[in-house]
């Protein structure tokens, strides 16, 4: 463009930078006695689960309430097995139904809810006061009701007001009909069979997904860690490995082998011959497993509950990287410490440990619990059995790390031309992701390659820009080795 005569002032942005981590993130999908079904909704806390969910008495309440105690980034999908059902009870006025009273979410929850009418605060004998009660206190009270459009628009969390089918009129006087009504047949669905979990891919726009598949667009949301507590059926296990590995290829999946198996009988499940296991031997670096079972005790369980380690391990996925980084291996005293379960359902030797993780080709991480310390993960694999740096979930959650920084960095460059200044601004972008990695000890080194010996004048008339990053990872010392010499006292000990 043409400039007037003068100082001509321009700014440049350049001041591209990587955005802070935000803390790991855990999709998980599972059963609850409240709530919405089959909607993502982000949790942030044990109180939220609590008040969005109900009681955290299932297996995916349990893992949520053990994870929200070191990460306040929670994605839960609850499902149900179709008998789902709202609470309901109908206000009567002169023998008639007048106003449904429905409560929020479908679940046995809403048994315990009950509503009572009381005189109007104003006296108009047509008018009506609500009062609404949740095992036995009272939560809210809406005053002065006048009819039948007020009712639907009361601004109420926990239940919803309706006319009632076949109501002729809103009454003319309530006067004498004033008691209270406790709602009933609400049921929570929670026997989910496999079906449920894994859900159905969305036909947008029409249908939405269900389950695991509300998790299938990385544009949707984001998530490092996906799970679905204490299911250990074939087929949610193929869906977790499939979500993670094929669709976003972003996340690791937590996979529970089922409670009650001995070593031999958690190996064989793994390996693929255990009858009713998986069909072949799990080997995928977007998964890991761990065992045994643990016992858990917490305010809303006193008397405890044997819970699937998927929980347990997502804590301590998560308490690892936010007191040191996700560079590290979440495992040992250090950063594999479990501080809300009390017990195993048994405690491997180490012979046991040895079995299960350090001979070649094993890949569950054995869950132990010392005596001076408590219950602690003594190892840090994923399920791939070929033996690569990506075999340790370490480097596989450092790799996914930077590649989601990488591709959030990069897209500030999409549809820009493909010449020697972009192919700069993507090195430079890796190298915002990558030098702090690299300090952090996440890494040993990298090289990164975008140049026209990638990008050829073919790959430029197909629209695309190519570039390569090689990495060296550091590696993880698992096993300390501390050799004692006795040497003779004439022999000294140089």
């Amino acid at each position: 463009m043409a400039y007037p005569v003068g100082v001509i002032q321009r700014t440049f942005d350049e001041s591209l930078y990587e955005t802070a981590p935000s803390g790991t993130i855990l999709g998980v999908v599972g059963v609850a006695h409240k709530g919405p079904i089959n909607v993502r909704t982000e949790i942030t806390s044990p109180s939220e689960y609590v008040a969005t969910f109900g009681l955290p008495t299932t297996q995916l309440g349990c893992a949520a309430m053990q994870f929200l105690r070191c990460s306040s980034n929670l994605i839960v999908v609850r499902v149900e097995d179709g008998s789902a059902a709202a609470a309901t009870v109908d206000i009567v006025n002169n023998l008639t139904s007048i106003l449904t009273v429905t409560a929020k979410t479908k679940g046995t929850w809403g048994n315990d809810l009950s509503v009572e009418t009381v005189v109007a605060e104003d006296g108009v004998a047509g008018h009506v006061n609500i009062k609404v009660y949740y095992q036995g206190v009272l939560m809210r009270e809406h005053a002065n009701v006048d009819g039948f459009t007020a009712a639907a628009a009361l601004d109420d969390d926990l239940v919803d007001f309706a006319q009632a089918s076949g109501s002729p009129a809103w009454p003319a006087a309530w006067t004498g009909e004033y008691r209270t009504y406790t709602l009933a047949s609400g049921a929570s669905g929670t026997s989910a069979v496999d079906t449920d979990f894994i859900g159905t891919a969305a036909v947008e726009p029409t249908t939405p997904a269900t389950g695991l598949h509300l998790f299938d667009n990385p544009e949707d949301c984001d998530i490092d860690l996906v799970a679905c507590p204490g299911e250990s059926d074939k087929d949610v296990v193929a869906a977790l490995l499939l979500l993670a590995g094929v669709t976003r290829q972003d996340c690791i999946a937590l996979i529970d082998p089922p409670d009650n198996l001995t070593r031999d009988e958690a190996k064989q499940w793994v390996n693929g011959t255990y009858a009713g296991g998986p069909p072949a031997a799990l080997n995928d670096r977007f998964g890991t497993t761990s065992y045994p079972w643990h016992f858990y005790i917490d305010e809303y369980s006193p008397d405890g509950v044997w819970v699937a380690p998927s929980g347990p391990l997502a804590a301590v996925i998560a308490n690892s990287e936010k007191e040191s980084n996700p560079f590290m291996a979440p495992a040992g005293r250090k950063r594999g410490l479990h501080k809300f379960t009390s017990e195993l359902r048994w405690n491997p030797s180490k012979p046991d440990q040895v079995s299960m993780y350090s001979i070649a080709g094993q890949n569950i991480n054995p869950w132990v619990k010392l005596r001076d310390a408590g219950i602690v993960l003594r190892g840090q694999k994923t399920l791939q059995r070929t033996a690569t740096a990506l075999d340790r979930l370490s480097a596989q959650r450092t790799l996914l790390y930077a590649q989601k920084k990488l591709d959030r960095l990069a897209q500030n460059f999409e549809f820009d031309k493909s010449n020697e200044k972009t192919w700069g601004n993507l090195i430079d972008a890796c190298k915002l992701v990558l030098d702090p990695i690299r300090g952090d000890g996440g890494i040993y080194d990298y090289r990164v390659q975008c140049d026209d010996k990638l990008n050829t004048a073919a790959v430029r008339d197909r629209n695309e820009i190519m570039s390569k990053v090689f990495v060296q990872f550091e590696k993880d010392g698992e096993w300390i080795f501390i050799d004692w010499v006795v040497r003779s006292y004439s022999a000294g000990l140089e």
